[in-house]
């Protein structure tokens, strides 16, 4: 019986071959060329997209968040899309913290929020146009989907922070 050496060296070009066919994606979602991995409705949509990105810092005032959280650290820009943005402002003595996130243009088609994941349990309404998700409230801002959250130790205060926020934050979004 002879053996060929091309048996093995073929399978590996082979499957050399089929690795490099495979795209970028994790279970449908692709990879975006900084590494993070986005679902698919987040992934920007070319340069219009990167081009609506938002400040989140700018959108609440140092005086704000002052009043609401004491001293704080400035704010930390982050995002979970980079056609959107957020912010972070944390009183480093306390813990107690402002989050805002922005998500991207289209992200809240016709002004309202994405429907409900049944799956996170029962859906918390707030208002008519907003809901919780733990402690941080969803809402519109023209076509994007946002969350603003106010951590302190009084989750009745933090509601009413939010939702006081959450007109500033629409009219300065635009």
């Amino acid at each position: 019986m002879t053996h060929s050496k091309a048996g093995p060296a073929a399978a590996a070009l082979l499957g050399a071959l089929l690795l490099a066919g495979c795209s970028s994606t994790v279970a449908g979602t692709p990879t975006a060329q900084d590494g993070q991995v986005r679902p698919l409705d987040e992934t920007p949509a070319g340069a219009a997209a990167a081009s609506a990105a938002v400040d989140g810092c700018a959108l609440v005032t140092a005086a704000e968040v002052k009043a609401l959280i004491g001293p704080n650290d400035g704010g930390r820009a982050g995002g979970i899309d980079s056609g959107g943005g957020g912010c972070t402002w944390e009183n480093k003595e306390n813990y107690f913290s402002v989050t805002v996130e922005v998500r991207s243009v289209g992200t809240a088609p016709g002004g309202t929020i994405p429907p409900w994941d049944t799956s996170l349990g029962p859906e918390r309404k707030v208002g008519t146009d907003m809901r919780d998700i733990n402690g941080a409230i969803e809402f519109a801002a023209g076509d994007r989907d946002c969350t603003v959250q106010v951590a302190t130790t009084d989750f009745a205060v933090n509601e009413k922070a939010a939702l006081d926020l959450i007109p500033k934050i629409r009219q300065r979004i635009g």
